[in-house]
């Protein structure tokens, strides 16, 4: 990991298990953080180039936040279309809106609830600077995929084999390939 000095760090801010900031002199931090922070490199520091892989990465999380942005104008506007239809009057789509709001802080479902302490679980080593974007990204398709085989595996029972060998009609090397077609991936 290339360092760089910046002439401040606003913030603190923990990556690969090191603390940097705040300060408000020079200090010495990693380049990947400085570029992404958009730090002033100090007197004689000069950012490298970033690496192809960088730069993508940046562009992939730029439109994902543009197709974020877009999602949530398309839900305003949705939000909105009693008022531009004349259907309702823009006070009344307010203050539906405020209602709406108020009853889901007092409260909100167990799914929002569940998704909401799930997505802080997920994403608390990316906040403290502990995992990249990537890393986070890596760890969720991973524990996907291990609930996924938890749940392939749940789903049978462990004798499903000798079950299936019982049923009239099917032999050993049926019921061993109906039992490989039932657990293969998909």
């Amino acid at each position: 990991m290339r360092m760089i000095t910046v002439k401040r760090m606003p913030q603190t801010i923990r990556l690969d298990g090191r603390t940097y900031g705040p300060s408000e002199t020079p200090i010495d931090v990693p380049e990947e953080l400085a570029r992404t922070l958009g730090l002033t490199p100090a007197e004689g520091a000069v950012l490298s180039d970033a690496s192809e892989d960088e730069l993508t990465e940046a562009l992939s999380e730029a439109q994902d936040s543009a197709r974020r942005y877009q999602n949530r104008l398309m839900g305003i506007e949705q939000l909105l279309r009693p008022a531009q239809q004349d259907e309702s009057s823009p006070e009344e789509v307010i203050g539906r809106l405020l209602r709406e709001i108020e009853e889901a802080r007092t409260e909100p479902s167990l799914f929002e609830r569940t998704v909401t302490e799930e997505a802080k679980r997920l994403l608390a080593p990316l906040r403290q600077g502990e995992e990249t974007l990537t890393q986070v990204l890596a760890r969720v398709v991973q524990e996907r995929s291990e609930l996924d085989t938890l749940r392939r595996q749940t789903l049978l029972p462990a004798d499903a084999l000798d079950r299936l060998k019982k049923v009239d009609g099917i032999g050993d090397k049926l019921a061993q390939k109906a039992l490989d077609a039932l657990t293969a991936q998909a």
